[in-house]
């Protein structure tokens, strides 16, 4: 019997599909002997879809947004570390070594030579962070990746830029624990601590499989 899937009205399996290499094809499911078991699937293995790049032979894993955000939040007055974006990455979302998270964020420094310092965490983990620096009415980005190599080590590449200035790019080794969730946060510290002297003004957080 050639496999085949069919549901009827409420999403139920009316047929359970038998068989050796029966796939669905870029749908991300395979199967392999599966069994047959009244309304379910199993022996199925979730597998990464791939989708044609262009006219060529050359494929690609989608991947996809968690977060993009431009909801301007602005620094108060204080010279106290303060929060101005936070993100909770659940639990099990790296489940496979590789995988890779891409984030980007941005903003503006007020019109003052105090000091402005701003930082990008994932945990109790810096990942990124500007330095101290006097930049006078500026604009500023920061962008990296984390890539899991095991269920308790990370890898991570980052940058910092402002105006026409770049802060050295840097590699971490991280270890957090990807069995439980994980908060990436950025902050600002401000040396004289004016109201505003730091604006984040948006971010995009993507999954890269």
């Amino acid at each position: 019997m050639e496999p085949r899937i069919h549901t009827d009205s409420t999403g139920t399996f009316g047929e359970t599909p038998t068989g050796t290499g029966f796939q669905i094809k870029n749908g991300g499911i395979s199967f392999d002997n599966s069994t047959p078991v009244a309304g379910k699937i199993t022996g199925a293995t979730i597998v990464d879809p791939l989708l044609p790049a262009g006219g060529g032979t050359e494929t690609f894993i989608p991947s996809g947004v968690f977060e993009r955000s431009c909801t301007v939040v602005t620094s108060a007055a204080g010279t106290s570390e303060e929060t101005l974006w936070t993100y909770t990455l659940p639990a099990g979302t790296f489940n496979t070594n590789l995988q890779t998270i891409r984030w980007q964020h941005f903003g503006t420094f007020g019109a003052s030579a105090d000091d402005k310092t701003v930082k990008t965490y994932i945990g109790a983990q810096l990942i990124n962070t500007s330095g101290a620096i006097a930049a006078n009415a500026a604009n500023w980005f920061a962008e990296g990746t984390i890539t899991r190599l095991t269920e308790t080590t990370q890898i991570c590449r980052s940058k910092f830029e402002w105006s026409s200035n770049s802060v050295a790019q840097r590699i971490d080794a991280l270890s957090l624990n990807l069995t439980a969730a994980q908060i990436i946060h950025v902050t600002t510290t401000q040396e004289v601590g004016t109201a505003g002297d730091t604006v984040f003004k948006g971010v995009l957080l993507e999954f890269l499989s």
